[in-house]
Parts: C-alpha cells; sequence; structure tokens
C-alpha cells in the first residue's frame, strides 16, 4: 500500500514559508500579467519548491 511507503519527513518551517510566499507572489504577477499558462504555472512552482527544498 502506498500509505505504507511514505516517509515521514521533517518540515522546516521558514521554508516553507518561504516557499509558500513566492508561489503567492507568482501567482500575484500573473493575474496581474496574464503572461503564463497553466502549464507554466506549475513547471515554476516546481522549480521553487525544488530550489528551495534543496
Amino acid at each position: 500500500m502506498l500509505s505504507d511507503e511514505i516517509q515521514k519527513v521533517e518540515i522546516d518551517e521558514q521554508r516553507l514559508s518561504q516557499m509558500k510566499n513566492a508561489i503567492i507572489d507568482l501567482e500575484k504577477e500573473n493575474i496581474k500579467t496574464g503572461k503564463f499558462t497553466t502549464q507554466d504555472i506549475v513547471k515554476a512552482i516546481r522549480r521553487i519548491i525544488e530550489k528551495i527544498a534543496d
């Protein structure tokens, strides 16, 4: 079962906050400009998460 394979990971609250802020800023900018498609936003959010998580 998948839930048996999931490992518990300690969450760094500071990094989580940075991720949230970066994603919210990206979304706000996109609302203003309409520059990104949905797929572009998903890719950008993934890059934000990967960058901050490492």
